[in-house]
Formats: C-alpha cells, sequence, structure tokens
C-alpha cells in the first residue's frame, strides 16, 4: 500500500538504530534529498532526490541534476530488500534495476546518511554519497555522518569516472552549493534560501 510522506507506519523499523537504518524510515519524506559530497570522481551537480510515492516494499522518485547549466530529471524507482531493509534495486521507472544503493549510516534525526552505490560491472568500484535532507543543508551535515563519510572516502579507492555528462572533481569534493536550490523551482515552487541565510 502508498505510504504519505512522514506516515508513522514506517517509522517501526530502526528508528533509533544508526548503525542499520532502515531505508524505507529514512526514504518516506516530502523533503527533497540532496546528494552533498561523494567519493565518486565524476559527480554530476545539484543532484536532488524528491519522493513522488513510497510503499512498505518500493519507492518512486525524480532525481534531477545540473549539466552544463541544464537541469536533467530522471523518473526512478526503488526496490527495498525484503531481509536487508537497508538496501534497494534501483531503475529508471520501468526498466530492469542495474544499480544497488545501500543506506550505511544515517544520523539518529534522519536528516542525513551515508549511502554505498554499487553498479553490478566488471572492474566498477562502489563509492560513497553523503545525502542530506533540504532542512538541514544550509547548516550542512551532522558531524557524525561526516565523519563516517569521511572514513569511507580514506578507507576507499578512487573510483573511475562513471557518469554520463559529469564534470571532473577531486575525489571528495562537495558537489552542493547553494545555487543548487535553484533546481527545486520547477519540482515545488519553493523559494530558495536567501544568501544572508547560506552564511556566504
Amino acid at each position: 500500500s502508498t505510504l504519505k510522506a512522514g506516515d508513522n507506519r514506517v517509522m517501526h523499523t530502526n528508528i533509533l538504530s544508526v548503525h542499520r537504518p532502515s531505508l524505507p524510515w529514512f526514504l518516506n519524506t516530502s523533503e527533497p534529498i540532496w546528494t552533498y559530497n561523494s567519493t565518486l570522481e565524476e559527480t554530476l551537480r545539484c543532484q536532488v532526490d524528491v519522493m513522488s510515492k513510497c510503499s512498505l516494499y518500493s519507492i518512486q522518485y525524480k532525481r534531477s541534476y545540473d549539466i552544463n547549466k541544464q537541469v536533467r530529471t530522471e523518473h526512478l524507482e526503488g526496490w527495498f530488500l525484503k531481509h536487508r531493509r537497508d538496501e534497494m534495486f534501483v531503475a529508471v521507472l520501468g526498466n530492469v534495476p542495474v544499480i544497488a544503493e545501500k543506506l550505511v549510516y544515517a544520523s539518529v534525526d534522519a536528516s542525513c546518511g551515508v549511502f554505498k552505490v554499487t553498479l553490478p560491472f566488471p572492474g566498477e568500484e562502489p563509492w560513497h554519497d553523503l545525502r542530506v535532507k533540504n532542512s538541514s543543508i544550509v547548516t550542512g551535515p551532522r558531524q557524525d555522518c561526516s565523519i563516517y563519510f569521511k572514513d569511507a572516502l580514506n578507507k576507499g579507492t578512487k573510483t573511475k569516472p562513471l557518469k554520463k555528462g559529469g564534470n571532473m572533481k577531486a575525489t571528495g569534493n562537495p558537489i552542493y552549493d547553494p545555487q543548487c536550490q535553484r533546481i527545486l523551482r520547477p519540482i515545488l515552487g519553493l523559494r530558495p534560501p536567501s544568501v544572508k541565510d547560506e552564511h556566504l
């Protein structure tokens, strides 16, 4: 059955666990979720996920990002694993899944999390994304999320460029900046935070 954002029926699963967080708990929100930082060498600027529908078994959402100052949006679907609620398989809506995403860490308030992303292709190393919900994006991720991400960055091997249309960046450099908020205007009709609020 479809759940509304914030539905308490998904909140019972590992709410207070920061070691084995649940994807339905973390993703079932009306808030945009930004990819704040990544260990991937080639990144897409301003990547943000906005949920469309969420159930106990799957989620549909829009993933938008910036390529050469043009906003691109993909309609994605993720299927939660029955016995590993911290992991899901992801595909463009209507296609076969080709990506696995695992929530390896989340703050206790679910404001930020670290995802391990894997492609099923020979020779491709997984990478980690630090993702932050929009209500916390001005202050940035909590310290515990940043520490976990930094640890994954230090332990991991630099991954090869994978994503089409991305810009080469130093591994671990943030891919979010305040100007990214403009992406949300056509999606949610939101006004971006003021420059003053961004502490620039």
